[in-house]
Parts: C-alpha cells; structure tokens; sequence
C-alpha cells in the first residue's frame, strides 16, 4: 500500500527514544473552512513489546495510518477525518528503563503533542477536540496507568522517597504540566488492542513471562499495584462517565489467550458500568492487530 504522507519527529526529552511521530499527509482531506467548523479528531497510538523491544518503535502505527488514508480517500465526503492530527508516542525501555520511567515519559509526550496542536492553532479559544488513545500491548497498560496517573505515581514516590532530588524534582514537574494541560474533558475513545489489563493474573497464567515483567519493574509491588486497575478506577469514575472504551482481541493472538481481555471486562467495565464495545475476531497474529484493515475501520466507524 503506497500512501502519500511523511512522519515529523517531535522530541520531548534529550533521549533518542523520547521522541513522537507526527504523521503528515501529502494532502489534508479537509479544508480551512471544514476544519474550522468540525471536531478535531486528535488520534495518539503508543506501542508494545514488552516495556522492552527495541524493534517496537513509534512507526509501529505506519500501517494503520496508511489504512485511515485507504479509507478516507475513498470517501466522496467525510465528516471527521482522523488523519489530520494523527500521533505516535515512543518511550524508553527496560531494562535500563524501569518503570515508573515509561510511563513518565508517555505523560511528557502527551504533553508536547497538546503543545504542538496549540502551534498549529488547535485546542486554542476552546476548539472542539476529539482526543483517541489507541494502544496495543502493554501500550494498552500504559494508556489505562495514564487515566490513573495520580493515583499510580503519588503512591510510588511516597514508597520511593531516596530518588536523587533532581530526579524527583523533574518528575514532578513532569505530572505538573501535564495535569495543567491535558483537557480530560476533550478525552474520546479508549482503543485497547490485544492488551495486558492485569500483570499478576499475566505471570500466573505464563509463568514464563516473569522474565520481562521484573526487567521492567524494580520490583513485584511495582507491577501489582500499577496494574490493579480493578481498584485504581475507582478515583477516576467520573471522568470516564461519557468515554468509550473500544476492546480488541483476536482469535490469533499466539502470545495472550483471551483471559485478559475477560478479567478486565469483568473487574472493571463491567464492575463499574463504563461504556464499551468488546471485538473479538480475526485480527490476525499479536503483532498483526495494530496493522489490520478491520482494526481501521473499527476505530473509524467508532469515532
């Protein structure tokens, strides 16, 4: 598929990894006049593999992007388009990297792409924008630690009080920025993609996978506590009361049974009666989902 656009990087740390894509099409679908009067849809993927792949990078979201312009092209008229401010965050990784330091750095992402809409004249006099967050993987995880953010990192520097002050000043000046600047209320759909809901329930149920998971984290409490969304969401029901939480799973996945996608429904969707839509289907391999036509279109159709 060959597919008019070029990526802009956009670079929110000194780290070679601390960057984001910005995807440009060659030419916008929609007009001056349009965008004006539309939603802005602001679509923002983040990747997997592992907290520790290096192969997994922020380009992870060609292939998508490129279906969006599939599809878009094809439409003589299109209401919203989704590809006109469309984001993929890299982050750092483990076992150099261990967490909170992913998330952190997702957080600060997520601030520079707000900063870069305000630049190009989005989001300013109170624009009406649609904000997306799609990920795949533990890119899945790290999207639902984002919504618990507070809760997730004022527990682990309360239990971590010997970072070096300089570090610690930097990240709360991280949280800082980005509680100040990203609109919760502009918050849209919720794309999970063949995610990890729940580490503890991941390590019982692939012993194995204990290998990556402690690279990733200093210790066990680390990844219970940061992935114990089942109680996390209790301080947060009320900016989620209008969101959509859009759930994937394919019947290929050879890396992650259907067991997560079920606890998380169950302990969260369910328990707390948020809005959501569950797929399950024929996305193809682990890895295939985030580049299948059908995941396009699902997020598409849903937006």
């Amino acid at each position: 598929m060959k597919t008019d656009y070029c990526r802009e990087t956009i670079h929110y740390g000194a780290h070679e990894r601390q960057v984001v894509c910005h995807y440009v099409r060659g030419s916008s679908t929609s007009t001056q006049a349009e965008s004006q009067s539309l939603d802005h849809v602001v679509s923002i993927f983040i990747h997997g593999g592992a907290w520790r792949d290096p192969l997994n990078t922020c380009f992870d979201s060609d292939k998508l992007f490129e279906q969006f312009v599939a599809v878009e092209n094809n439409k003589t008229q299109t209401a919203i388009t989704i590809t006109d401010n469309f984001y993929s965050i890299d982050y750092r990784l483990a076992p150099i990297h261990k967490f909170p330091s992913y998330l952190l750095d997702v957080l600060s992402a997520l601030t520079s792409i707000l900063g870069h809409l305000k630049q190009k004249g989005i989001g300013l006099n109170n624009d009406k924008i649609k904000i997306n967050l799609i990920g795949h993987s533990v890119g899945a995880t790290l999207i639902l630690q984002v919504l618990n953010y507070n809760s997730i990192l004022s527990q682990w520097f309360k239990l971590n009080p010997d970072q070096d002050k300089s570090g610690n000043q930097k990240e709360k000046q991280i949280l800082q920025s980005f509680s100040k600047s990203f609109p919760e209320k502009s918050l849209n759909n919720i794309y999970l993609l063949d995610g990890i809901y729940n580490i503890e329930s991941l390590i019982k149920e692939y012993p194995s996978y204990s290998s990556f998971v402690n690279e990733a984290h200093h210790n066990e409490f680390d990844y219970t506590s940061s992935s114990n969304f089942s109680s996390l969401f209790t301080d947060i029901l009320k900016t989620l009361k209008y969101n959509q939480f859009v759930i994937v799973h394919s019947y290929q996945d050879q890396l992650l049974s259907l067991n997560q996608t079920k606890q998380f429904v169950a302990d969260v969707l369910e328990k707390y009666q948020l809005r959501y839509t569950l797929s399950v289907g024929n996305f193809g391999t682990h890895n295939d989902v985030y580049e299948a036509a059908s995941t396009a279109n699902l997020i598409l159709q849903t937006t």
